[in-house]
């Protein structure tokens, strides 16, 4: 099957507290950010930019031959489907090629995340406190598969979730320490390409086993307070996939301006295969 008609996008996730949510409706106080979904990593650059209100210039694409980036094991590689996975080691080949200092690490921090955010429970407990006051006259308004997910928040108790938000900070400062060797830690987006509205809408059981797989890895930067970009990596023709490259909190320009030369490197790499056919 072709996928010559798919337009491929590029999305950045700011560190949280990057740009203002004035005006949001939240979902989780802790996690929400807003950052801009485009075709091209200069488009996201741009837009973040302006959301953010960033005094100083819009990033430049760095040299690929000055990074040292980090590919952790734990998690985020746990059962990809073939497709992602031949399509991501194909990338960190192109990288290493380029001259950018490519590491598999375990990074065993992220064994933790479960430990940590236990079945999303930091999002849904602030999410239930936010939209309580509408769920008495108005639950009917909610998707249902959202509504569960608000309503499993009313279970944990203020002193659970204190617990949790102690256990995040821990978190944080541990993944802050295993990365700051790196200039940024690249993963798959996803760990399995796009299912179809069939197979994901079969059952309540089946739409959240799908939800969380295609949520886990991106999840986890909101869970280290970090932030992340999404550039495509698969070959011309097939089904998309990204590469994540993705850094603490803070470092945004860094990553968007190491995503400026990855998205150049890919897309060359992109053009010249598609030529030789």
């Amino acid at each position: 099957e072709s996928f010559q008609a798919v337009k491929d996008l590029v999305g950045f996730k700011p560190t949280a507290r990057r740009v203002p949510r004035d005006g949001v409706m939240p979902l989780s106080v802790s996690f929400d950010s807003v950052g801009p979904i485009a075709t091209t990593v200069a488009d996201c650059a741009l837009l973040d930019h302006v959301l953010a209100a960033d005094s100083s210039s819009t990033p430049v694409a760095t040299r690929l031959d000055s990074l040292r980036l980090a590919v952790p094991i734990t998690l985020f590689q746990d059962d990809l489907s073939p497709a992602v996975a031949i399509a991501f080691r194909a990338a960190l080949s192109r990288l290493s090629v380029a001259g950018a200092e490519i590491i598999d690490t375990p990074m065993t921090e992220f064994a933790d995340v479960a430990f940590v955010n236990s079945g999303g429970a930091i999002a849904n407990t602030e999410a239930f406190s936010f939209h309580r006051q509408w769920l008495t006259n108005s639950a009917d308004k909610y998707d249902p598969r959202v509504l569960a997910r608000i309503r499993s928040g009313e279970s944990i108790s203020g002193a659970k979730y204190d617990e949790l938000i102690d256990r995040r900070r821990a978190f944080i400062l541990s993944i802050d320490a295993a990365a700051s060797h790196y200039d940024a830690m690249l993963m798959p987006t996803t760990p399995d390409t796009a299912p179809t509205i069939a197979e994901t809408i079969q059952d309540d059981e089946n739409y959240f086993r799908v939800n969380r797989r295609m949520l886990r890895n991106t999840s986890v930067v909101n869970l280290f307070d970090g932030c992340a970009l999404t550039v495509p990596c698969h070959e011309p023709g097939s089904a998309p996939v990204g590469l994540m490259i993705a850094g603490t909190q803070s470092t945004d320009r860094r990553i968007l301006s190491i995503g400026l030369a990855v998205e150049t490197l890919l897309a060359d790499t992109n053009a010249l295969s598609a030529k030789r056919r």
